[in-house]
This record gives structure tokens, C-alpha cells and sequence, in this order.
């Protein structure tokens, strides 16, 4: 058997295959849609030849196209199912011509159609002659075009010796249809081949592109197994080639790109840059080696420069490649930023961070992450949060972790929150007192905690919460509650003198602010507002910006996450340029990256900051209206005090003024009193101590 015969019996045992998935022979020659799907396994000369034979097709429009390519069959097979069945169109449009009657030999039958003369038309068939007087009722208006039938009677045309001619009127006939309709198929059927066949250039041109590309992976592998002896070169290699071909991500040739610059990128100390490679690399469905390392390498730099994934889902379905070692880092990293990332995704976040697994670190900070999912709008569930904060406490008493340190005060701080929403105040102030005292999170406990004891109608905790916010520590942070707290707690005290004073402080500092603010904003454009922070950093006594609102800015987490990305950035930018003079030709591409990077955040950085100016507006706006009835409340009480004092006096008594030496800053130290100052070397240590010297004078 030679080649050919052999080549011969493979396709038709092809085609036999064919048909049996189509039941029989006979019921392959029409073909559905369904049915060519069927086939799609088949090979693709088998698919051809069956499709050139079929007798009967389905209508060929884009949504069958696109379910077929969809469904794996080939361009080719696509392209010939589209010439046949316009073929098949084609024969089933063009109608069947009888055989034409022999001719007369003494006059040939004319090859058009000869119209009739005036006396052939007079002579008519008596139906015809009959009517002639009604001629105006019968051709009174011409059918519409969406008649399907012939409503004037057509005209015989009778020559000597030749066939009879039927003339039918066009005015009265679906011709018109016929023709438009003729031509929509015509256009739908070139429209869907023109499709197929860009579709099909397009697939060459990449898949040609493609194998071209690939010749160079091994050439890549071998710069990768160099970064750690010749970063800089390997650096610049891998910008030229990624220049030259311009590869996309999902490409072999892209991924091993992006891996290469990155990795090239983090030995230079470049994490900032070198995590936005890699995790283009990492996401990429082209397989690329040494993935764990990969990940492993992109963790460390994403967590020194604080990054999160573009597109941690894509990630994600790398999970298998990852070790056992590292799956939990992974998964947890995938989670966090699908809650915090570009796009938030919190079901698939709860989904993954609920697999990862027991008393690990990254177990407990995944039921951190899930109890700050469950509080949030509009669902609250407080209870669920609380179950998954004891779960983390549980998990953390049993590490001996560095990090765990600080997890326990955030698990604590976020179980003082809960209790303090559902008004247990005194279990809020049990969770505040565990946050300790070195914790970054100290700040918020004194303040949530100090309000909480004002609920509670703890006047003297208030005052010592508020005494401890005025440490130097805490000299540079936005609070521009304080005041106010004080002013309650005085007003709770019968201190009306000193809560007033309290009031008058706050609009003299925190609500003066909020007049300069408004001006600032007005005239200055939002593109100048990173300037200005920046400015107010290196100058803060000429600052534009008013000092409580600069401290407000750099409270707010979006801020310094991308306010640290642009310092990383630009630092990077400027180690990175030693190298342009030592043979570093790539410089000014990598240069260019990296502007383009730092002015796309600097723009994000304007709308950031436009909305932090608008918010603290609104705080300040609602402050001041709290101010203006704590105020209020102040007066009524001090004028109810002094018509009860009248009555008392009246009556010959004595009324108990608010004495002014208590009500000064100086207090004098009592007995089994603890007084500390902000001076010396331990007062941080003491700053959980502080007591109120102020009584109540109230009756």
C-alpha cells in the first residue's frame, strides 16, 4: 500500500467515522449545527470532505459561526462550510428552465421577449375585452411589496410561429422582493466569508508570530541563569527583545519576558518596578518556569513596597504549581487582593481565604481579613466577625511568630469595635486595655475607648483617655474630636466653664481649619495638590495646607499606600540611572516606564486627595454643628444652675460655685492621686494611668 492509498483509506475511514457519529451515511448529508460540532474531533481533511458533500446546511450567520469556532472547529473546515453553502444557495435559487417546444423553421423564436403591439393588445381574450370599461377599478393602485401574489392578470403575447410569451406586470408582481431578499443572503453570505476569512489572517499572522518568538525562548532561559553574576546586562536584553517583538502577556515569549525583567529588576533592589513584571508573569496562562521561585520572589518585593495583584483570579489558577510551603502565602496573598486590590472581588476572597489552612500565621490573618469583611455595609454581621477574631486569638497563643504581635492588637482592637457598635461599653473598654501599649494601633484605642466612656457617662475615664491623647506621640495625629470629648466630659461633670473653654478651643484650632481648607481648595487646581503635601513636608511653617489637615492627609491608608509607591518609584528611577553610564543603553526605555508610571499615579494621587479635602470638609461641617449644640446644652445648663442657685440663695442658703482654681489646667495633687508629665524617660510607659482630678458639681 503506498502513500497515497494509504493516505486514501485513512480519510475515508475519517469519513466513516464520520458517520457513525451522525447514525448513518445517509443522514450525513444533512448536516446541523449540532451534527458539525459532533465532528470537531475528527481530522480536519475528514471534517472538509464531509461538509463538501453535504446536501443540506444549516443558515450560516454569525452566531452559528461564532458557536462553531467556539465549539474547536477549524478555520479551514469554517471557510469550506461557508463556499458550500452558498453553492448550495446558489442551485436552490436559480429555477429549473423547461425544455423549450422545436421551433418553427420558417420563423426562429426571438430571444427576448417582444412586446406587444397596440393591435395585439387590443385583441385580448374576452374575459379581458369584457372588462375593459372597468379598467380604472381594477388597476387602481398597485399591490404592496409584501404581497406574495400577482394580482393583474398577465398579458399573452402571441407571435406567429414561435412559443407563447407571458408578460407579467412588474408593478404587480413579488419580484421586488425577490431581488431585495436575493441580495441581503448575497451580502450576509460575503459579510460571514470576509469574516472567516480575516479571522483566519488574523490566526496566521499571530500563530506565525508566535513560533517566530519562541526560537528565542532558550536564548531568554540562558540571560535568566545570569542575573545573579550580570544583572544590568540581562536587563537590557530582555527590554531590547521585548521592544523588538512586542509579545503579548499570555504568550511563552511574554511571560519569560516579564520573569526576566523582574527578576533582573529585584536584584537590583528594584521591587517596586520588579513586582508589576512579575505579576504580569505570574498571571499569564503560558507556563513559566521555576513558578514557586517566581511567586516566592514576587511575595517578598509585593510585600516591601505594599503592591497587590491587578488581577489575582489569574493568579490563582497557577495554584497548582505552587509548594506545599508556599500555598498558604499564596492563597492568602490571592485573598487579600481580591479584597483590597483594583478589583474587589469579596465572594471569591471569602471563598479561598476559608481554605487555607488551620493554626498557621496566614490562617489567623485570613480570619482577621474575614472578620473585616463581615462588618462592613450593609450586611453587619457583628456575630460572625467575633467568631472569626476568637478563632485568630486561638490561633495566635499557639505561634511563636514575630508577626503575631501585632495581629493579636488588631484581632483585639476589631473585638472592641464590635462590642463598642452594639452599645457593651464596658466590655469595648476590657478589648481597648488589651491593645498594648507599643502597638501602632494605640491611637485609635484611646480615642474609640474615649468615646465609649462618655456613652457610659464615665466623665472622669474620658478626661484621663483625653489627658494620654495629648502625648507627644500622638502630637503629629488627626483628632479633631478631642475637644469635644473634653467639652462632654466636662458638661457630664457640671464643669460648664471649662466645657465652654473646650468649645472655644476647638473653634480657634480644628474649625478654623476647616475656613482655610475651603479657600485653598477654591484656588487651588487639584493637579498641585501632591505638590503642595510634599511642600508642606519639607516646609510645614509656610505650608499652604493648614497643619491639622496635612496630618489628617497622612492618615488616611489609600494615601500612603500610593504615596509609598511613588517614593518607591522614583527612588528606584534614581539608583537605577548609575548604571545609564556604564553601558546601560536600555536607560532611557526603562526611564520612560517608570515616568509613565509615577505621573499615572501622580493623577490618582489628585483624585485621592480631592476627595480626602472633601471628606474632612464634611467632618469639620458636621463638628461644627455638634460644637454649636454642645454649646447650646453648656448654656441652658448654666442658666438652669443659676436660677436654682437664686432659689437657694433666696431661702437663705449657700450655692456651690464652679471654683476657678480647679477649673485651671493647674490641679492640685490629692491623695492617693497619680500625676505624671509628658517629660522624663518612662512617661509612655504610664500613659494607661492617668486619672482624672477634676469632681463633679453636680447635685
Amino acid at each position: 500500500m503506498n502513500m497515497f492509498t494509504r493516505w486514501m483509506h485513512t480519510k475515508s475511514l475519517a469519513i466513516a467515522a464520520a458517520c457513525a457519529l451522525l447514525f448513518s451515511c445517509a443522514d450525513a448529508s444533512a448536516l446541523t449545527v449540532q451534527d458539525i460540532l459532533n465532528m470537531a474531533a475528527l481530522p480536519e481533511d475528514a471534517l472538509i470532505t464531509v461538509i463538501e458533500n453535504a446536501t443540506d446546511l444549516p443558515e450560516m450567520n454569525r452566531t452559528n459561526i461564532d458557536a462553531l469556532k467556539k465549539g474547536g472547529i477549524p478555520v479551514k473546515a469554517l471557510a469550506a462550510l461557508t463556499r458550500r453553502k452558498k453553492a448550495l444557495d446558489d442551485a436552490s435559487a436559480k429555477p429549473v428552465e423547461p425544455e423549450p417546444a422545436a421551433p418553427a423553421p420558417a420563423v426562429p423564436a426571438p430571444a427576448v421577449p417582444v412586446p406587444a403591439p397596440a393591435e395585439a393588445s387590443a385583441a385580448q381574450t374576452p374575459e379581458s375585452s369584457h372588462n375593459t370599461g372597468n379598467s380604472d377599478e381594477s388597476s387602481a393602485s398597485a399591490p404592496d411589496d409584501t404581497t406574495s401574489v400577482v394580482t393583474e392578470a398577465p398579458v399573452f403575447v402571441e407571435i406567429p410561429g414561435a412559443q407563447q410569451v407571458i408578460l407579467a406586470p412588474v408593478e404587480g408582481s413579488n419580484l421586488s422582493i425577490i431581488f431585495r431578499q436575493f441580495f441581503k443572503e448575497a451580502y450576509e453570505t460575503y459579510s460571514v466569508e470576509a469574516e472567516v476569512a480575516q479571522r483566519y489572517d488574523e490566526l496566521q499572522s499571530a500563530t506565525a508570530a508566535e513560533r517566530a518568538s519562541e526560537g528565542e525562548l532558550p536564548k531568554v532561559a540562558q540571560w535568566r541563569a545570569q542575573i545573579d553574576t550580570n544583572p544590568v546586562s540581562v536587563l537590557e536584553s530582555c527590554i531590547n527583545l521585548m521592544d523588538e517583538y512586542h509579545p503579548g502577556m499570555d504568550t511563552s515569549l511574554g511571560a519569560a519576558l516579564n520573569q526576566c525583567i523582574g527578576l533582573a529588576l529585584r536584584k537590583l533592589g528594584a521591587d517596586g518596578m520588579a513586582s508589576a513584571y512579575l505579576d504580569a508573569a505570574l498571571q499569564s496562562t503560558a507556563t513559566i518556569p521555576q513558578f514557586s521561585q517566581t511567586l516566592a520572589v514576587f511575595f517578598e518585593a509585593a510585600h516591601r513596597t505594599d503592591y497587590t495583584s491587578t488581577n489575582p483570579l489569574r493568579i490563582k489558577e497557577h495554584a497548582e504549581e505552587v509548594g506545599d510551603d508556599a500555598r498558604q502565602a499564596f492563597l492568602y496573598f490571592v485573598g487579600y487582593s481580591l479584597v483590597y486590590g483594583a478589583q474587589p472581588d469579596i465572594a471569591h476572597a471569602q471563598q479561598i481565604l476559608s481554605n487555607i489552612s488551620a493554626n498557621t500565621i496566614y490562617s489567623a490573618r485570613a480570619h482577621i481579613l474575614l472578620a473585616t469583611v463581615a462588618v462592613r455595609a450593609p450586611e453587619f454581621k457583628f456575630k460572625t466577625a467575633a467568631e472569626h477574631l476568637n478563632t485568630a486569638l486561638e490561633t495566635l497563643d499557639k505561634l511563636d511568630d514575630p508577626a503575631a504581635y501585632e495581629l493579636k492588637n488588631t484581632a483585639w482592637l476589631a473585638l472592641a469595635r464590635i462590642a463598642y457598635e452594639n452599645h457593651a461599653y464596658d466590655a469595648a473598654d476590657a478589648f481597648y486595655r488589651k491593645v498594648d501599649i507599643n502597638s501602632h494601633h494605640l491611637r485609635d484605642a484611646f480615642l474609640e475607648d474615649a468615646w465609649g466612656q462618655l456613652f457610659a457617662q464615665k466623665y472622669a475615664s474620658v478626661l484621663a483617655l483625653t489627658h494620654a491623647l495629648h502625648a507627644p506621640i500622638f502630637k503629629k495625629s488627626w483628632i479633631p474630636d478631642l475637644k469635644i470629648l473634653e467639652a462632654g466630659a466636662y458638661l457630664g461633670l457640671c464643669r460648664y466653664d471649662m466645657a465652654g473653654r473646650a468649645i472655644s478651643a476647638m473653634r480657634q484650632t480644628i474649625l478654623a481649619d476647616a475656613g482655610k481648607l475651603k479657600s485653598y481648595v477654591a484656588q487651588t487646581p487639584a493637579r498641585d495638590y501632591y505638590n503642595q503635601v510634599i511642600q508642606t513636608a519639607r516646609d510645614p511653617q509656610n505650608s499652604a495646607i493648614p497643619i491639622s489637615v496635612y496630618h489628617r492627609v497622612l492618615a488616611d491608608q489609600t494615601f500612603k499606600m500610593l504615596h509609598q509607591s511613588i517614593r518607591t518609584l522614583s527612588q528606584e528611577q534614581s539608583r537605577l540611572s548609575q548604571y545609564a553610564g556604564l553601558g546601560f543603553n536600555a536607560w532611557p526605555k526603562l526611564r520612560q516606564i517608570y515616568t509613565q508610571a509615577i505621573e499615572v499615579r501622580q493623577q490618582q494621587m489628585s483624585v485621592i486627595l480631592s476627595r480626602i479635602y472633601e471628606t474632612t470638609l464634611s467632618e469639620l461641617h458636621a463638628l461644627d454643628i455638634s460644637a454649636s449644640q454642645v454649646a447650646i446644652e453648656i448654656r441652658l445648663a448654666q442658666r438652669k444652675r443659676e436660677a436654682e442657685c437664686l432659689k437657694i440663695v433666696a431661702a437663705g442658703g449657700a450655692c456651690k460655685q464652679e471654683d476657678s482654681r480647679e477649673s485651671t489646667a493647674e490641679l492640685q495633687k490629692r491623695a492617693n492621686d497619680n500625676w505624671w508629665q509628658f517629660e522624663g524617660e518612662f512617661w509612655r510607659d504610664e500613659l494607661r494611668t492617668y486619672v482624672s482630678g477634676v469632681t463633679s458639681l453636680c447635685e
